[in-house]
């Protein structure tokens, strides 16, 4: 099996090298900027290209990991589903729910597989806490409350985007995946503290009915610690019979009838895990990652967060 990662930043770095690690051969990389293309063409063994119809002509990957920003998505998509490619893009899904529709509509005909880049699910402390919520041991989940915040974003345009979009946006996608449910309303309040286009910090609220909701806050912050990837989110699931609460890269706690215990998840590569489900779907096995519904969802989210910023009313989100 063959990969080609389009765009050659950070992400694609990461992309290039979980499929390294799962032993599949990275024959090519794509980006406008020849000297990123061709600096992580050396580090894979791969060739570099300037154009992505011309690397697919040439070629002729199996896979291929979007890993540009948001507002280049749509184009990539509506290439690779013409050519039958099996596509894993990076989060978000589209810039607006206008492009998400038009992406889905082309993956959807096209029939390829497809998965959305949601690491976070594939994040040790994330991963073991659901497999707790899911045994039923604290009982029917309640509440969901997420803390991410990093210092200031070295890529520039994830600060004109908004942290909504690019950051809080996994905070999202873990509580509609904790809860196994589209929420029905959504508020957002946002501070444009650093001048920036989009948001730097914003808090979300996220009602799923019956009294249940996640709430989450984070963004971008001068001068703090440099935590990114590292103990950058802390989170509590409470349930009905107890919680489990943890933080990134760290232990967690479970606080149940049955026990009280600290547990100390393996080290996971998330890139890795959430690339190898990848695979496995292409392979038509079922397997674990965000799906394309998974991808609509979460752009409907956010477009709901949108409509209600600084608004103070909760805006419903648009049902599948």
């Amino acid at each position: 099996m063959n990969a080609a990662i389009l765009g050659c930043g950070a992400m694609g770095a990461a992309h290039a090298g979980a499929y390294a690690s799962l032993g599949v051969c990275v024959a090519a990389v794509c980006d406008q900027d020849k000297n990123r293309a061709e600096n992580l063409a050396k580090s894979t063994g791969g060739r570099a290209y300037l154009d992505l119809t011309e690397m697919l002509d040439t070629e002729r990957p199996d896979v291929v990991s979007i890993c540009t920003p948001a507002f280049n998505h749509l184009d990539a998509i509506r290439v690779l589903a013409s050519r039958g490619v099996a596509t894993l893009c990076e989060k978000p899904f589209a810039p607006d729910m206008a492009q998400a529709q038009e992406a889905y509509a082309a993956v959807k005909q096209a029939g390829i597989p497809f998965r959305l880049g949601f690491k976070m699910r594939y994040e040790s402390a994330y991963a073991a806490a659901r497999k707790i919520v899911e045994s039923g041991e604290i009982g029917a989940l309640r509440y969901v409350f997420i803390s991410h915040f990093q210092p200031l974003s070295e890529q520039a345009w994830y600060m004109d985007i908004g942290v909504g979009s690019e950051l809080l946006v996994h905070a999202m996608d873990i509580s509609c995946w904790m809860f196994d449910e589209t929420p029905a309303e959504v508020r957002m309040h946002s501070e444009y503290r650093l001048g920036k286009t989009g948001e730097d910090q914003a808090r979300i609220e996220l009602r799923f009915g019956d009294g249940r909701q996640a709430l989450i806050a984070g963004g971008y912050m001068p001068g703090y610690p440099p935590v990114r990837g590292k103990h950058d989110f802390v989170f509590q699931f409470i349930g009905e019979k107890g919680y489990v609460c943890g933080k990134r890269n760290s232990a967690i706690e479970v606080f149940s009838p049955e026990r009280v215990e600290i547990l100390h998840p393996d080290d996971v590569n998330a890139f890795q895990d959430e690339i190898r489900d990848f695979l496995a779907a292409t392979e038509g096995i079922l397997s674990g990652g965000a799906t394309l519904e998974d991808a609509l969802r979460s752009q409907r989210v956010l477009a709901a967060a949108k409509a209600s910023e600084n608004t103070g009313t909760f805006a419903c989100v648009e049902r599948m």
